[in-house]
């Protein structure tokens, strides 16, 4: 810390020959309310090197019916000079609150400028936006801004971590520039509510992300005579039409709720639709495959049988067949026998004829 303090020293010595100075400034701006003096305390409290002593603190915690901040208050550490302006939305002293800010911005130097704002339903107050508003037209030499989105519910932070959260939060707080000019770029940072410096006097606390968030947001040359007085008459008007710009939009939000709810039911109506549909086809499909197994079991006792009867058939068959075989075959032995035996017989008397006819010879040849 005492190396950085150091080298903000150096830096405020150093003229930069452009009618601005290199000494450092941190200007924060807000509302009542919105916690910017307990973040600088914070933010001073992690950059010093001893702790801070309550002189050197901003005056932070509750005030009734009015801000803590009533007019310009600085404080150094480091080297740096840490910047704590009143805000604009107190109408009792709005015009006090302005100069303040604008005697801030014609210090001369580099500076890094930072809005603190708080949300209402989801949404950065109407008040917040018109702040940030008027100071970048007063000032418009700032390209380059910060917006610490401060007391952040857990609802609120979970939704952030969403697709488009942030950026939908970022979109609120950039402002359009005039035609033919830069836009300027926001630098956001989400800090959650903390219930321990909740209403607490001048606290201190530890915020990691502050340094990282100061890191990378760029300083930036800002020279007197560029910045124009706050013109604080236009506040009103200009609350007013962002007021009426987000009623609008919370009519036109409910209306497409109110749509989307129609289109939700109508989605209903048309999914139980199909789905009794579906239901009807299925329970169709169910009756035809229970149809076709029954048609399926009937054939297949069908052809069941129809085998089953060709089966018996054949071997009725086949028995018949054996009969018959066994009935010729028993046919034809006999026919061999009866064939053999009239052989025999035959031969039998043709023997004996030879014998006859022997002897007949043979007396013929005694008696011849």
């Amino acid at each position: 810390m005492e190396k950085n303090g150091n080298n903000h020293s150096e830096t405020r010595r150093n003229p930069s020959g452009n009618g601005a100075t290199n000494r450092e400034y941190v200007l924060f701006a807000g509302n009542p309310g919105s916690g910017k003096s307990t973040i600088l305390n914070c933010l001073m409290a992690s950059r010093s090197p001893d702790p801070l002593h309550e002189s050197q603190r901003f005056k932070s915690g509750v005030a009734i019916a009015s801000g803590m901040t009533y007019q310009l208050d600085k404080k150094e550490v480091c080297g740096v000079t840490y910047m704590d302006t009143p805000g604009l939305d107190d109408v009792n002293k709005r015009k006090q609150a302005a100069e303040a800010i604008t005697k801030a911005l014609r210090e001369n130097g580099k500076y890094q400028v930072i809005f603190v704002v708080t949300l209402e339903a989801g949404r950065v107050k109407p008040a917040d936006v018109a702040t940030i508003q008027l100071i970048l037209e007063s000032a418009k030499e700032i390209t380059h801004y910060g917006v610490i989105f401060n007391k952040l519910s857990k609802p609120v932070m979970k939704k952030l971590t969403a697709k488009d959260g942030k950026m939908a939060l970022i979109t609120q707080v950039s402002i359009q520039p005039e035609k033919g000019k830069p836009k300027p770029l926001p630098f956001p940072l989400f800090l959650k509510k903390d219930g321990e410096l909740e209403d607490e006097d001048d606290a201190v606390a530890e915020f990691p992300e502050l340094d990282t968030f100061f890191g990378g947001l760029p300083y930036i040359d800002i020279k007197k005579e560029n910045v124009h007085d706050i013109p604080t008459e236009s506040f009103e008007a200009m609350k007013n039409k962002l007021e009426d710009a987000l009623d609008h939009m919370k009519k036109d939000r409910e209306s497409m709720k109110r749509q989307m709810d129609e289109d939700r039911k109508n989605f209903r109506r048309t999914l139980e639709e199909m789905n009794r549909k579906e239901q009807m086809e299925r329970e169709r499909f169910e009756k035809e495959r229970e149809r076709s197994e029954k048609n399926h079991d009937s054939q297949m006792d069908m052809m069941k049988t129809q085998i089953k009867e060709t089966k018996e058939q054949a071997a009725k068959s086949e028995v018949a067949s054996q009969k018959s075989h066994e009935a010729q075959m028993k046919k034809d032995q006999l026919d061999h026998a009866l064939a053999m035996k009239q052989l025999d017989q035959a031969h039998q008397r043709r023997m004996k004829q030879i014998d006859n006819n022997k002897r007949r010879g043979f007396f013929s040849f005694l008696f011849g």
